[in-house]
């Protein structure tokens, strides 16, 4: 998150970087505030990402340092703390993992739906950073009390599985694979054509094993998953290898499953042949 140059501070960004050099959580995030106060969506963004470079400068990059700020700024009962920690940790995670750990199971399920929201997205980029350190975190996460955690666990699969690493393939899945067995709606909504983009571009033939095995299913909500993945347009150049498992969903006993495989194929339709299109159609009939 270093910035490219600095050539100039403002008053308010020397008061922020005082302020985080003194640990004066109060006074940073006044300062930060006054600046936001009058801007909405991507400008306050910016700035928000342009604050945490002064104080990351202000702390000599020193990613210890920045993860024990980041816990004091979530602690201090303000919604731009809790988004400012979100920030210094998806870049920062290493510096104390299991504080950090801890730290963003908490802003996973704050109080604030863009807190959370926020969380979820830095999971993805820790996970891609140090997938060692916190595959291992997150498998656990798959069996957390709160649902907002356990849907951070599908973000930031969603997010990682654009690393393009081969060897990851099958563990993204494997931390997948309970969370289609949720049955609550906060985890349930997560999983979307978004979430299988990344896996089908980047690890087809582990999505093609296990997509067959998600097709007969004892479990109505996998196989409804199951169909939903032929929603993203990732699906259409594997098509030809995924259809055994779409014409099973066609077919389904379930209705639920059955809508959603429809569905799916309406989608697909328009980005494959027409003539595997009509093929697939047939199944339905």
């Amino acid at each position: 998150m270093r910035p490219n140059t600095i050539t100039h501070k403002p008053d308010w960004e020397e008061e922020i970087a005082s302020a985080a050099k003194n640990g004066s959580i109060q006074d940073l995030l006044a300062q930060i505030g006054n600046e936001l106060a009058e801007l909405e969506g991507t400008p306050r963004q910016a700035l928000q990402h342009h604050a945490v470079q002064y104080i990351e400068t202000a702390l000599d990059y020193d990613s210890d340092r920045l993860v024990i700020l980041a816990e004091s700024l979530s602690a201090a009962g303000q919604e731009l703390g809790e988004e400012l920690a979100v920030f210094i940790l998806s870049v920062h995670y290493g510096g104390d993992a299991d504080r950090a750990a801890d730290l963003l199971q908490r802003l996973a399920s704050s109080g604030h739906a863009a807190v959370r929201d926020w969380a979820a997205k830095a999971c993805g980029a820790v996970l891609a950073k140090h997938f060692a350190l916190f595959y291992p975190v997150l498998e656990t996460w798959t069996r957390h009390d709160t649902p907002y955690v356990r849907r951070s666990v599908v973000a930031a699969v969603q997010l990682a599985s654009n690393a393009k690493n081969p060897a990851w393939g099958p563990l993204l899945l494997d931390l997948l694979e309970p969370l289609l067995r949720d049955n609550d709606p906060v985890v349930r909504k997560e999983f979307a054509p978004r979430t299988w983009s990344g896996l089908l571009r980047y690890y087809a033939d582990e999505v093609e094993a296990r997509l067959m095995q998600w097709a007969v299913d004892e479990a109505r909500q996998v196989r409804r998953h199951a169909a939903r993945l032929f929603s993203a347009p990732e699906a259409a150049p594997h098509v030809h290898r995924l259809s055994p498992a779409l014409r099973i969903l066609l077919r389904d006993e379930s209705a639920a499953v059955q809508k959603a495989a429809v569905s799916a194929l309406l989608q697909l339709s328009k980005r494959i042949h027409k003539k595997e299109a009509a093929e697939l159609l047939q199944a339905v009939q």
